[in-house]
């Protein structure tokens, strides 16, 4: 509804204006009313005052026109009518309203003008000629006058007008009368040249005084009539008329009759003067009454509206200011989280509400306070865990080094097949018990909110690649095949967190390898409708029932009890991976049959960097040879992908005819291939090429290294192919590298690397991964002793720098030997972090200190040469 879309200020607003606009409004009305009512008023004023000064003109034309007859002077009476006349000019500018009849009264008041003028200088004949126009004159003027109405508010002021205006037209036509009488004494008319006209003027007589009496008068004003009416005078009057009317009079009778007319009209003269008055004091009265009216009501709206804008403007003012000190309140109590009591004052309802809001606030702050103890003690105590669990790690850590790195070194000496497999339980033992102290980290880190992403530019299918090269081995004990598709619209470079999203596929594919053994597993990427990453890994395995599939991503759980005894685990991993995908803003979803297999579906957002690396292209013609191997559609776009110039070929049947100038030949193994006689054709055919083999993972022939240059493992491609490639361009010749480097010679000039190590079988497992390659080494307990050994002149090409060690700790020596650098102009050593911490604030704190990596314990020798290499540290 609308209404509950409206604030509440703006209902009360509305609320105290709208009785007020209301209350304006009719108070504004009847002002307008009354102001009418005045106006009429004044027009019926201005109507009575002008039918007087017709009165008064009628009378001294009148009298100006007997004179002049008679031979008398009538300049008084001329001028007399002329000052009527003026006057009556004025009155009619303010009564008539309309245009056009105040100029057509205007007329009539200036030919009446100028014809009382011209009466000076008239003979009697023409005096009769201009009075009959006079009064024909005067007739159209009564007629502007009496038809002039206002609007009747009242009917005393209504009844008064009609009185008025009947007896103005019965005076008027009795003017008339006297007139004609005085026209028939003047010119000596027989009977029959006035008869008609008098009859007229008498009927008219009549009208207005029958009118008088059945519409307009009351008793008192007929009995005013009356009076006037039974007077001697009148009566004779009237013997007169009837005597003239029916032509029994002499012509020595009409002097006489004049006379007596006019006295019978000064009668009816005074009587409409007498209602005139009373019409007019009638009209002041009312219009006084109305003008206090209407500032009464003027007044009475104006305070009423004061009163009103008052009392809704205090009530808007109280509840406006109190909803606002309210919602300051809780706003900063949501935002800032300070708590505010409410100002309290007044006693109505909201003193009410907020004495109750006050008590809910103090009690929302004792509980705040409380959970604030409560938060920093779980933060205490997850934060004891976290440290409790780092330093059980590291101390797990620092003898499983011992053990891993003696395994590799035992590993190197002359072992039967049962002791090598032996030893390599104990190798696989050893990196389980790693894989579970990092899960129980990576878990701490989620639970406690201490895990951070680090989005990078990163390959996607070098992810792929990574993980699946990972987990070979397993797959390979299990004989799991591993497959790989690829969809041509996803970006190759993302922004993602390649660690984590590694970590991910590590889980999910150990997981599908683990339990599909003799089966298969194929991990392919695609986008979905919503611009998704999705990351799928389909594996042919037990399945899982339907009612587990929301428990295995719980920690330490699984499917059923027997799963730990049949496959191993701890029921970490997919709670891990779900949590990071989470994390990610993304999704894991699975599905699953029983004894079919399942597919869980990583589903991340798909953002591409703002810049890509350019991709490579190595300018090489190449000899593709796919022998119908499994993969050999994903090593043929690979190829075609990373080469210049790629020439396919079904087997080396087809080849024969081809010239001698390929750079490389690729050549796919196949198990149902005579590998060894097609590859000793080709390298008889292409004398000039290089040949690299591509077999398939689980079906590795190792007798072939005389006759390739390189292997590479299918499916597993991606930069371990671009490095073939790589040295197949820059090499005339290409021979696989070896693993380890080759005894350095002994010169005098040979830089060692510095072992700066408490532990005494750290020292033998990092002195012994040296020795065996050849590098030279010393060896420090603490970091003083590093220290002292850096500044007594002896160049190092590295240092292993342990963290924790008695006297002086790594972090410290490194800082120390930076300074001791910087004084003396000598360039910084790489120095790498070893420790078994595992904090991520421990880890910057290295770097912070000034070394160059880090390498976390255990550790392998790859892992070590690894770093030499980043770091370009030179022997």
């Amino acid at each position: 509804m609308l209404l509950t879309r409206m604030s509440i200020k703006s209902r009360l607003l509305i609320l105290c204006l709208l009785p007020t606009i209301v209350i304006v409004l009719l108070s504004a009305n009847q002002v307008h009313q009354i102001q009418e009512r005045l106006e009429s008023y004044q027009v019926i004023s201005e109507k009575n005052a002008s039918i007087n000064l017709l009165m008064e003109y009628s009378h001294h034309s009148y009298a100006a026109l007997s004179k002049q007859l008679s031979g008398q002077d009538g300049q008084t009476s001329i001028a007399l009518a002329q000052s009527s006349l003026d006057l009556l000019l004025a009155k009619q500018n303010k009564m008539l309203s309309n245009k056009a009849e105040r100029e057509v009264s205007s007329s009539y008041v200036v030919e009446l003008h100028q014809l009382i003028t011209e009466l000076n200088q008239a003979s009697p004949q023409q005096t009769v000629e201009l009075g009959r126009l006079i009064y024909d004159i005067l007739y159209d003027l009564y007629s502007s006058i009496l038809f002039t109405e206002g609007a009747h508010f009242n009917s005393r002021v209504h009844q008064l007008d009609i009185i008025l205006s009947d007896l103005s037209w019965l005076h008027f036509w009795m003017e008339r009368e006297a007139w004609l009488v005085k026209e028939v004494e003047t010119e000596g008319w027989p009977y029959a040249d006035f008869a008609p006209e008098y009859f007229r003027i008498s009927e008219r007589q009549q009208y207005y005084l029958d009118k008088f009496i059945s519409l307009g008068a009351d008793t008192q004003q007929f009995q005013g009539l009356l009076q006037s009416f039974t007077s001697p005078d009148f009566q004779q009057g009237a013997f007169v008329k009837e005597q003239l009317l029916y032509n029994r009079f002499s012509q020595q009778e009409v002097q006489q009759a004049v006379l007596i007319v006019e006295k019978r009209n000064q009668l009816l003269e005074k009587q409409l003067i007498t209602y005139s008055r009373q019409l007019q004091q009638e009209l002041i009265d009312e219009i006084e009454t109305n003008q206090y009216i209407m500032w009464g009501i003027a007044s009475a709206g104006l305070v009423l509206f004061f009163l009103l804008f008052a009392w809704g403007a205090s009530t808007l003012y109280r509840i406006n200011s109190k909803l606002t000190r309210i919602l300051t309140v809780m706003s900063n109590m949501r935002d800032s989280g300070h708590v505010d009591q409410i100002p309290i004052d007044g006693n109505d309802e909201f003193t009410r509400f907020a004495h109750e809001l006050n008590d809910t606030i103090s009690r929302q702050k004792a509980y705040q306070t409380k959970l604030v103890e409560a938060k920093e003690h779980a933060e205490a105590a997850n934060h004891a865990k976290s440290v409790f669990l780092a330093n059980m790690s590291h101390e797990i850590r620092t003898p499983l080094n011992g053990i891993i790195g003696m395994t590799e070194i035992l590993s190197d000496s002359q072992l039967n097949g049962s002791q090598k497999e032996i030893l390599n339980d104990i190798d696989a033992s050893s990196h389980a018990l790693l894989v579970l102290i990092n899960d129980i980290l990576d878990l701490s880190k989620i639970e406690s909110g201490n895990l951070v992403l680090s989005p990078h530019t990163a390959n996607l299918r070098e992810i792929i690649f990574d993980t699946m090269n990972m987990v070979n081995a397993q797959a390979l004990k299990q004989e799991v095949t591993l497959e790989v598709e690829f969809a041509d619209d996803v970006p190759v470079y993302a922004e993602m967190d390649e660690f984590r999203v590694k970590q991910i596929l590590m889980n999910l594919l150990s997981n599908a390898i683990k339990f599909s053994a003799n089966g298969s597993v194929l991990v392919r990427h695609s986008v979905d409708t919503q611009h998704r990453l999705n990351i799928e890994v389909l594996d042919t395995g037990v399945g899982i029932a339907a009612d587990k599939l929301n428990d295995i991503f719980k920690p330490f759980t699984q499917e059923d009890g027997t799963i730990t005894r049949r496959f191993g685990g701890t029921g970490l991993g997919l709670a891990i991976c779900r949590q990071l995908v989470e994390l990610m803003r993304g999704e894991l979803v699975v599905e699953s049959r029983v004894g079919e297999g399942s597919r869980f579906t990583v589903i991340l957002p798909l953002v591409k960097p703002q810049r890509s690396p350019v991709p490579v292209c190595y300018d090489l013609k190449v000899l593709f040879i796919s022998n119908q191997a499994t993969h050999q559609q994903l090593a043929y776009k690979e190829c075609v992908r990373l080469c210049s110039s790629v020439t396919q070929s079904e087997n080396c049947q087809q080849v024969t005819d081809l010239s001698d100038d390929f750079d490389l030949v690729v050549y796919c193994l196949a198990r149902h291939s005579k590998s060894r006689q097609d590859l000793a054709k080709l390298r008889a055919q292409f004398t000039s090429a290089d040949i690299i083999g591509l077999q398939h993972h689980l079906y590795i022939e190792p007798d072939l290294e005389g006759l390739l240059v390189a292997q590479v493992t299918l499916p597993i491609l991606g930069k371990r192919l671009e490095n073939v490639l790589s040295q197949c361009q820059n090499d005339s010749r290409f021979r696989i590298a070896r693993q380890v480097p080759p005894p350095m010679p002994d010169t005098g000039d040979v830089k060692r690397v510095l072992i700066v190590e408490d532990n005494l079988m750290n020292q033998k497992i990092a002195s012994f991964f040296l020795s065996k390659v050849g590098i030279e080494f010393a060896i420090a307990s603490n970091g003083l002793e590093a220290l002292n050994l850096v500044k007594s002149g002896q160049e190092y090409c590295a240092v292993l720098m342990d963290c924790m060690m008695p006297i002086m700790d790594g972090l410290t020596a490194t800082k120390e030997i930076r300074n001791w650098e910087r004084e003396n102009q000598k360039a910084p050593v790489p120095i790498i972090a070893l420790t078994a911490s595992v904090l991520p604030e421990e880890i910057q704190s290295c770097f912070d200190a000034g070394m160059d990596a880090y390498l976390p314990k255990p550790y392998k020798s790859k892992q070590l040469f690894d770093i030499f290499e980043k770091l370009s540290v030179t022997f």
